[in-house]
């Protein structure tokens, strides 16, 4: 029934295939598949957190659990993946602390000089964000629907770095056979 309902919205099926797809492209950097390369190990260490934290935005989402947690793990998640790129890019724990801290708009000017990342795709993606910090004391009353956006954008943004890193990418593949 959910599935019949989402594809009879255009937007909707479409947004649920490009979610598809990121959950593959994640999968395959962090599983080694044939043509996805893996990350350096200490990049590794915090782009294995990032999916963690994106699992558990899902279990959240789906159940009947407080979403303030759904969005504690969705920040995380995108935290934790663009810090797993700036890593891989060579810089150190402590810059990342110094230079980027929860601010991941900081982030985009060093993503975008090293890499051929979207500058615009990226902060679109950051800016449906709350931010890290004041969200755990936010008395805001979240709606699933607003949840969900700010779990999709985390998980676009771990599914973008994981393309970068791994150089292919399950999307690239399905847009040549359309």
């Amino acid at each position: 029934t959910q599935l019949a309902r989402i594809f009879s919205v255009q937007e909707d099926s479409e947004s649920y295939i490009s979610d598809v797809v990121d959950v593959f492209d994640i999968g395959a950097c962090l599983g080694n598949y044939e043509g996805f390369a893996q990350v350096c190990d200490e990049a590794m260490k915090y782009f294995r957190m990032a999916a963690f934290h994106s699992q558990a935005v899902v279990a959240l989402l789906t159940g009947i659990f407080d979403f303030k947690g759904s969005i504690q793990s969705s920040l995380l998640c995108a935290e934790l993946s663009i810090k797993a790129a700036l890593i891989e890019m060579g810089m150190s724990e402590k810059e990342l602390k110094n230079t980027i801290g929860h601010n991941l708009r900081n982030a985009v000017p060093h993503l975008c000089r090293a890499r051929e990342y979207d500058e615009v795709e990226l902060l679109q993606l950051i800016e449906a964000l709350p931010n890290f910090v004041s969200s755990r004391y936010d008395t805001k009353d979240w709606s699933r629907v607003e949840v969900s956006k700010i779990a999709r954008s985390a998980q676009q943004l771990l599914a973008i770095v994981s393309r970068e890193f791994s150089g292919n990418s399950f999307r690239k593949k399905i847009m040549k056979i359309q």
